[in-house]
């Protein structure tokens, strides 16, 4: 992609004016970096110490998110230097239930798993320990790693060898709770629901021309 970059100011553009037909166009690339956050959104609901199962949930949004950051910003795959994770965080939206007292918040711990079309068994893209949750929060990032971050890095890798847009691997998430406290139970359960979100860090060349007033 090639845009004109004006250059403005009035003693510049009298310069231009003046000394046009001596001017070269010279063409500039410049290394853009977009950082946005893609989600999948997890509904937790624990009415017993049986939480470790898991919840799974299937995130065709994930790469739809990143087709937006491409069209919002006028970009193909064709433009793409790199695209990478940065960081793991979440984000309680709704929630949790009040624990029974006296406790006055939860104490929870768990991993992010990642399979790709299917892939078993999950591989771990995150953990946190020892979380206290009493009502939602904005973006806190939790402990990456670098096993689920290769598996992560093969599907975006995937995405981008894709011929067009909306075509990509099935990516899943997985919430594995591997600790909460004080315990669910039916009369005081854990419920929750709370996005589970990828830092991306998406680079893209952009070619300018611009006047070389000077040229040697």
């Amino acid at each position: 992609m090639k845009k004109f970059l004006p250059l403005l100011g009035a003693t510049l553009l009298v310069g231009l004016v003046i000394g046009l037909s001596g001017c070269i166009l010279e063409t500039t690339e410049l290394t853009i970096v977009v950082s946005d956050f893609a989600c999948t959104t997890f509904e937790e609901e624990h009415y017993n110490e049986n939480y470790t199962d898991g919840v799974a949930s299937l995130d065709d949004s994930f790469f739809e998110d990143l087709d937006v950051i491409l069209l919002e910003n006028e970009l193909t795959k064709a433009d793409i230097e790199s695209v990478s994770v940065v960081g793991v965080y979440y984000k309680v939206l709704t929630g949790p239930t009040d624990p029974p007292l006296p406790a006055l918040e939860w104490d929870v711990s768990g991993v992010v798993g990642i399979s790709i079309d299917g892939g078993m068994p999950p591989v771990v893209i995150a953990s946190y320990q020892h979380v206290s949750l009493s009502g939602p929060t904005d973006y806190i990032r939790i402990e990456t790693l670098p096993s689920g971050l290769a598996v992560l890095d093969d599907a975006i890798a995937q995405y981008l060898d894709a011929a067009g847009p909306w075509e990509y691997p099935d990516i899943t998430f997985y919430s594995g709770m591997e600790n909460i406290d004080p315990s669910p139970t039916a009369g005081d359960p854990f419920i929750m629901t709370w996005d589970g979100c990828l830092s991306m860090r998406v680079a893209f060349t952009e070619e300018y021309e611009t006047y070389d007033l000077f040229p040697g």
